[in-house]
């Protein structure tokens, strides 16, 4: 992952810079929420609460809140920046309604990531989105399983039947992750961003109505 990430963003050939940078950023999203690529491309930003993302569609039909971390935070923070600084001369102030200022299709992402330089040693056809999921899964696995049923979607009866109080336990675990040094010069992480942590009462409300029409 960390040679896979330096070598993208020290990559002198198209992509851009700045599209390095972006993919490697939403990847590193992805790694610190364990979302899936397409719940990581379409989420919305205005089903942000908080610290907390509600997720409408996803792979299993299901609905969930996932825990932003602070770290998480301030990476979409900084993928909306460089959205609208790209959009100066655009008409509008270019913000993306993505959480993750992502306006392409999932194909282009695809593209985008096997074009990137850095594939090395790694299989071209590597699913990099899947072995990032993963690995946020096993390390949150090993440290609350029921919470790492709730931030990944894996669903049980615990899970739903306490859904508040199991999400609740997220935050004092995820926000211990640290992405890696990279070592790369003119690259840092984005700063991270405290939103405090209360209750998404908004999120959880229509959370409960989407769960309610799936049972009907």
């Amino acid at each position: 992952m960390r040679d896979w990430w330096r070598d993208a963003l020290a990559g002198g050939v198209p992509p851009t810079a700045g599209r390095r940078r972006g993919v490697v950023l939403r990847q590193a999203l992805i790694l610190l929420t364990g979302m899936r690529i397409d719940e990581a491309l379409e989420a919305l930003a205005d089903d942000v609460e908080g610290h907390w993302l509600l997720i409408r569609e996803s792979k299993t039909h299901q609905p969930r809140i996932l825990y932003l971390s602070r770290q998480a935070l301030g990476i979409v923070h900084a993928l909306h920046a460089a959205s609208r600084q790209r959009c100066l001369f655009e008409v509008g102030d270019g913000t993306s309604k993505y959480l993750a200022a992502w306006n392409h299709t999932q194909s282009f992402w695809h593209q985008l990531v096997r074009e990137c330089k850095g594939a090395g040693t790694h299989d071209p056809g590597e699913k990099r989105h899947q072995s990032l999921r993963r690995m946020m899964s096993t390390w949150l696995y090993k440290r609350d399983p029921v919470a790492e049923s709730a931030q990944l979607g894996h669903g049980s009866g615990v899970v739903m039947k306490h859904y508040l109080d199991v999400i609740r336990r997220l935050p004092k675990i995820l926000d211990k992750y640290r992405l890696p040094d990279l070592d790369v010069e003119g690259f840092s992480w984005p700063q991270p961003i405290d939103a405090g942590l209360q209750r998404p009462d908004r999120l959880y409300a229509e959370f409960r109505k989407l769960v309610s029409r799936r049972r009907r």
